[in-house]
């Protein structure tokens, strides 16, 4: 038996089962995942994507119960904590490897912690006559801080202490719908201010004036 062949074919596989060996530890995936995300209106759709996604015939993607496939992922998450997303790919090799990375989703703003007011030149609101004027100010409250404030129906932007004139109607309450605008994110809300309006009272009885009986009554009705 020629051993020389025999130990040229055993060098061979030896050399090809490192090289192998080697291409699957020279794996490094590579993705777009950061380390802290904050909430918006108790709700967070996170787009993630490998990085190097030439070099991969297959990306799994694994958090909690939902699960992606492809380069790219979407989670929607809506709640605040501690999560590990796990990352399964096959490269074009067809070697195998997965990777975890922990993120932390923090709080952000949402309307359990943002509230609008609208304050008033005026101390006394109750039986105001139409017509009357009087400026409102808008005051925000938030542990976040708030950037602008949008106006829905009449599509402008101003500060968030924004300072406008009002004239009592025929209504009682003013309603404005609105968005507290923050870093990306942006939360509804509706500020009222309430009042009361002065009606003009007359009625209409065709009494004569005679003088009443025992029992006898008047009733008045407001129409």
């Amino acid at each position: 038996m020629d051993i020389k062949p025999t130990i040229f074919l055993f060098s061979f596989l030896l050399l090809s089962l490192t090289s192998y060996a080697q291409d699957c530890d020279d794996i490094n995936i590579s993705t777009n995942v950061e380390s802290t995300y904050t909430i918006c209106k108790n709700s967070i759709n996170l787009a993630f994507t490998i990085s190097n996604s030439e070099q991969y015939e297959t990306v799994n993607w694994i958090l909690g119960d939902q699960f992606n496939n492809g380069n790219n992922a979407n989670f929607i998450i809506n709640e605040v904590r501690l999560y590990t997303l796990t990352i399964q790919v096959v490269d074009v090799n067809g070697c195998l490897d997965s990777e975890q990375i922990n993120f932390q989703i923090l709080e952000g703003p949402s309307s359990t912690n943002t509230s609008a007011n609208l304050n008033s030149s005026l101390s006394n609101h109750v039986c105001l006559d139409i017509g009357t004027s009087f400026e409102l100010t808008t005051e925000i409250t938030s542990i976040f801080p708030p950037s602008s404030l949008y106006w829905q129906e009449t599509g402008i932007t101003t500060p968030i202490d924004y300072s406008f004139d009002v004239e009592v109607g025929n209504n009682d309450v003013f309603n404005y719908p609105v968005q507290i605008q923050f870093d990306a994110c942006n939360v509804p809300l509706i500020i009222e201010h309430q009042y009361t309006i002065q009606y003009e009272t007359s009625f209409d009885s065709d009494y004569n004036g005679e003088l009443l009986c025992k029992d006898d009554k008047i009733i008045v009705i407001r129409l």
